[in-house]
């Protein structure tokens, strides 16, 4: 529906007949069990949606989204979106994405153990919070945007993620502190070696 404003909580869990979504413009909050907490199922959380597309006018992609659509291997988002919540592409089947170059804000653990192999962050990406890649065991590429301000604590931490003795490179930056997506403190944040500016 053209006003859809709230997409339930796992809603398409266990229907397997449905491979492909678009998601209005209008959507604004996703139900989850644990929204309150920090994480929780989406409404395609294990599902079989493959691809979907997000209606350009949308400016920023819910909570949870696509939380646990382990099958999700294709996602389409238009210039109008400027933000992605936290949760929203955890735990896919996405192994690269192409983000719009008006893009600014990646929240709380975005990519969190997803499949993603590669990504290029536009040169509007100011701002990272927490965790943006942790867990993201198959990320072999990433390119950074020229400025680093903003890149949120933990973004490349978790089992299976490179191991300290991988990092070679420093990224100096005004970094989120734990806990907080507001508050900033200066920190030297060490960075996997395919991570290239």
């Amino acid at each position: 529906p053209s006003n859809l404003k709230y997409i339930g909580r796992a809603i398409l869990s266990g229907n397997f007949g449905v491979t492909e979504i678009t998601i209005p413009k209008t959507v604004e909050e996703i139900g989850s069990e644990y929204s309150n907490i920090i994480e929780g199922d989406g409404p395609f959380a294990e599902s079989n949606i493959q691809k979907a597309a997000i209606q350009e006018g949308m400016t920023h992609i819910p909570e949870n989204l696509f939380h646990k659509t382990y099958t999700l291997t294709s996602l389409t988002i238009p210039d109008s979106v400027t933000a992605i919540d936290r949760f929203a592409l955890a735990e896919t089947g996405l192994k690269e994405i192409k983000l719009p170059e008006t893009m600014t804000t990646l929240g709380y653990a975005v990519f969190e153990g997803s499949a993603l192999e590669q990504i290029t962050l536009p040169e509007s990406v100011t701002e990272m919070y927490n965790y943006v890649f942790c867990n993201c065991k198959k990320l072999t590429s990433v390119q950074l945007p020229s400025h680093r301000e903003n890149i949120g604590e933990g973004t490349f931490s978790g089992p299976g993620s490179p191991r300290p003795t991988d990092f070679h490179d420093t990224i100096a930056g005004t970094l989120p502190a734990r806990g907080s997506a507001s508050a900033a403190y200066p920190l030297s944040h060490r960075c996997p070696s395919f991570v290239r500016e």
